[in-house]
């Protein structure tokens, strides 16, 4: 759940219509590439509020793609928000994932669903300064409102009719996972009756601060901080904040969306057939271990040393905010008032979402260092027509609908996959008979709920 939201519209349906929009066809026949198109969108949708003054009447160039491979007249229209990354980077989820799967599910039923990317106001860069006093137009009930903004005046070029598939003459039905969940979710509450319906997978939507969850021998000795060096060794596990490596929510069902790094990184640290000079470390500590030897420490710290400290240039470099160094208390840094979704997301993390991985109470066992304090890191919804989907192995599972913190769960609108992770729903293979059994009874249950 990092980094910023895409906003996919999926287009469903092309007989006899140009294509520009659509690029080069891999082997599985489907598009890889889309024409990129631009949107007017304002950068202020809530003139009369205090929160957002002193107010602007300017817009920027939000960016969006879409997919008009089973386009017929009439019908839905299916807006994808991809969440936290850049719209490309969600082009695998029009080419085999849901919303290919669900554009192929109603080829042959009278309503055609539409496909489209439309990219986060904060990787469209926004202009505005990027101190914290100054990041207000990032927060989530104005990204809310460009959902609803778009859905009001969209246009698609080369598709007949589409100046006049708007919320105004069409259903929209809304797709996010994760962050993007949540703000399917919300943009479902908050904009009733504009929105017809949506589907929140691993919607993070319940917001809290944090979640509980030496340096000679790492090669960090540099660094000054000891939080700073207590998060670099926690990466591997997720940290706090953005994270350089994959973690437990970056696994996936599907070997082209899998990353494994997670399990290379228990494999290291737990070989039992380390070589000598990787285990001779284990005995650096003798002197605060009462004498014995800390085992795994050399494991532990050679994978560290060999992945993450290897990621910054320089050794030189290690206690600086450089790009893959480590440390988070450059302020001239913090300063810039350069665009990026990571500092955005940061921004939206600190005000309105939290959600921080966050060491256990004292006296209980905890894989997060205490030093990594809120002083270092700092509700249930329902609507028509909104269902929600969850992974019941999702490490953000106690953030979403399902979370083991909320009650039981009951109705038709809500799903909670065994054995799921993070929106693994989002994924396809093309084939719906080739997926694992929870996956494809999940695909069919939402296309179950498009229909209804």
């Amino acid at each position: 759940m990092q980094s910023f939201q895409a906003l996919l519209l999926a287009l469903t349906v092309s007989l006899g219509f140009a294509a520009a929009q659509v690029g080069s066809l891999g082997r599985n026949g489907r598009p890889t590439n889309y024409t990129v198109y631009t949107f007017d969108q304002p950068i202020d949708h809530f003139q009369t509020s205090p929160r957002y003054a002193p107010h602007t009447n300017a817009t920027f160039k939000q960016r969006y793609w879409f997919d008009d491979t089973y386009y017929k007249p009439g019908g839905p229209i299916f807006l994808y928000i991809g969440g936290e990354v850049s719209g490309t980077s969600r082009f695998s989820n029009l080419e085999t994932g849901i919303i290919q799967i669900l554009m192929n599910a109603t080829g042959g039923w009278e309503s055609y669903l539409r496909t489209d990317i439309m990219e986060t106001r904060t990787l469209s860069r926004i202009p505005q300064p990027t101190t914290c006093g100054f990041s207000r137009p990032s927060r989530q009930e104005q990204t809310i409102a460009d959902n609803a903004y778009f859905a009001q005046h969209a246009t698609f070029p080369n598709v007949t009719g589409g100046d006049n598939l708007t919320a105004a003459y069409r259903p929209w039905i809304l797709y996010g996972g994760s962050l993007a969940g949540a703000q399917t979710a919300f943009s479902l509450v908050e904009y009733e009756g504009l929105l017809w319906g949506g589907i929140a997978a691993s919607g993070v939507i319940h917001a809290v601060l944090a979640i509980q969850q030496l340096k000679e021998i790492f090669e960090l000795g540099t660094l000054t901080d000891l939080r700073d060096f207590a998060m670099t060794i926690a990466f591997p596990l997720g940290a706090p904040m953005n994270y350089p490596t994959n973690t437990w929510q970056e696994l996936n069902w599907s070997p082209p969306s899998d990353n494994p790094d997670f399990f290379w990184f228990c494999n290291n640290i737990t070989d039992m057939n380390a070589s000598a000079n990787v285990t001779a470390m284990d005995t650096q500590l003798t002197n605060y271990t009462n004498g014995s030897a800390w085992t795994g420490l050399g494991a532990y710290a050679n994978y560290v040393k060999e992945v993450i400290v290897s990621a910054c240039e320089s050794e030189d470099l290690i206690n600086t905010s450089t790009q893959g160094c480590f440390s988070t208390h450059n302020q001239t840094f913090y300063a810039i008032t350069d665009n990026s979704g990571s500092r955005s997301y940061l921004y939206s993390t600190c005000t309105e979402q939290g959600a921080y991985q966050m060491p256990q109470a004292r006296g209980t066992p905890s894989l997060l260092s205490r030093v990594i304090g809120l002083d270092y890191t700092q509700q249930c919804l329902t609507a028509p027509r909104l269902a929600l989907i969850d992974g019941g192995s999702d490490v953000w599972r106690d953030l979403c609908y399902h979370g083991r913190n909320a009650s039981t769960r009951y109705g038709e609108n809500q799903l909670l996959i065994t054995g799921g992770g993070h929106h693994w729903d989002s994924t396809g293979i093309l084939n719906l008979s080739g997926e694992p059994d929870f996956i494809r009874e999940a695909h069919q249950w939402e296309f179950r709920r498009v229909k209804t």
